[in-house]
């Protein structure tokens, strides 16, 4: 069972999420997500198969 407090902190991180999209043009929720992804996924590439990182990149070779 997952422990109340883990609920309650993800539950808190959607709400917060969801407050920062709320306003935002989609034009700009893009150009966050491609610099999260390029920060975040050098960090956690290794964590993935040969396999999944190979479709990652080739999926997003095509995003500008």
């Amino acid at each position: 069972m997952i422990p109340e407090i883990y609920l309650a902190a993800y539950t808190e991180t959607l709400k917060l999420i969801n407050l920062i999209l709320e306003g935002t043009p989609i034009e700009q929720r893009k150009a966050n997500s491609i610099i999260w992804f390029n920060i975040t996924w050098p960090v956690f590439k290794g964590a993935f198969p040969k396999e999944v990182q190979e479709q990652v990149d080739g999926v997003m070779k095509g995003v500008k």
